[in-house]
């Protein structure tokens, strides 16, 4: 598949925009557009996008719509024993979020085919909480984006692909 062709399947609205622009997408040469496409990937991560959905499932306790399963009352116990308290249920020091949201932002790229997996965290035990063991249910903040997340991420990715043709096309 053409650069072009991948741009028209996933960015209709943005070609559309383009399309008014005098000389329209004639200007734009396959390799301008990968750097468009790799210009509006920086720009979301640089907005942080990617990593606010993760804080919101970690603040939600819930992954697109799915509230994670409650904590037991044996790890209650053991997390007031050890200082933590009562919630919320993923956060005691907070390596676990901090570390989540900057994966999801440093690995967002447009085309979604490189999904996010807790083994990118490097957090040992981030792969069992998301997961889920025999012992403990999965909570998982990296399941893949709900359409109202995916809506966000590819309007925020969709204005900064428009933004950097329309600045290559005045450049050519």
């Amino acid at each position: 598949m053409s650069a072009l062709q991948d741009l028209q399947l996933k960015w209709p609205r943005v070609l559309a925009s383009i399309r008014k622009v005098q000389g329209g997408l004639s200007q734009l040469t396959p390799a301008m557009i990968r750097e468009c496409k790799l210009d509006a990937e920086q720009e979301v991560r640089k907005q942080g996008l990617p990593g606010q959905i993760i804080k919101k499932r970690f603040d939600r306790e819930a992954t697109s719509g799915s509230r994670w399963a409650a904590l037991k009352p044996s790890t209650i116990a053991a997390r007031i024993r050890k200082g933590f308290g009562r919630g919320p249920k993923l956060v005691n020091t907070g390596a676990l979020e901090r570390d989540a949201i900057a994966a999801a932002n440093d690995s967002f790229t447009i085309d979604l085919r490189r999904r996010l997996k807790p083994d990118d965290i490097g957090l040992e035990y981030a792969v069992f909480v998301n997961n889920g063991t025999p012992r403990m249910p999965a909570r998982p903040f990296f399941a893949p984006y709900d359409s109202d997340e995916l809506a966000i991420l590819m309007d925020a990715a969709s204005k900064a692909f428009r933004s950097a043709a329309l600045r290559r096309m005045r450049l050519a």
